[in-house]
């Protein structure tokens, strides 16, 4: 359904890392909570996300505040967060200009981890925000990602 947003609109969904230590069953897993991610499920969280609008305009804003601010605590307690913008497509004028794209989020103090990641072309921008003082899993990315350069999609 094409719609007019005057607003920007962000939702989320909740990918659980299975407890395996087979890397296959993790990928499979994670596959299939993703593929859950469709048209469907972005039309039903946006009219949950209106109907919610509607009624907080009729909400007192002494009582909004707080509670707004309820809904944000109970966000702590994530271990990593994604977002991803997917592939981007430039207007012509610029195209040969870009070689990359990268979009840094926000530093959200109770999740240790948030990767973001953007493609503009053949190019993957992966940005990693961590407040974690262990580094060993960054280390470990980023040695997964240099040793698979060059070896195509994997």
């Amino acid at each position: 359904m094409k719609t007019e947003c005057l607003r920007n609109f962000t939702s989320g969904k909740f990918i659980v890392m299975p407890e395996t230590i087979k890397f296959s069953d993790i990928v499979n897993d994670v596959k299939k909570q993703f593929a859950s991610i469709n048209a469907d499920l972005c039309q039903e969280t946006m009219s949950k996300m209106e109907n919610l609008m509607k009624i907080g305009n009729y909400v007192p804003l002494f009582i909004k505040k707080p509670l707004i601010r309820k809904v944000g605590e109970a966000e702590r307690g994530y271990s990593a967060l994604l977002s991803n913008l997917g592939v981007i497509k430039l207007p012509k004028e610029i195209e040969d200009k870009v070689e990359m794209l990268s979009f840094p989020i926000g530093n959200e103090p109770h999740v240790p981890y948030q990767f973001s990641c953007a493609t503009v072309g053949n190019a993957l921008t992966v940005t990693i925000v961590a407040t974690a003082k262990d580094n060993r899993i960054l280390d470990n990315i980023y040695s997964a990602l240099t040793a698979s350069e060059g070896e195509g999609n994997q």
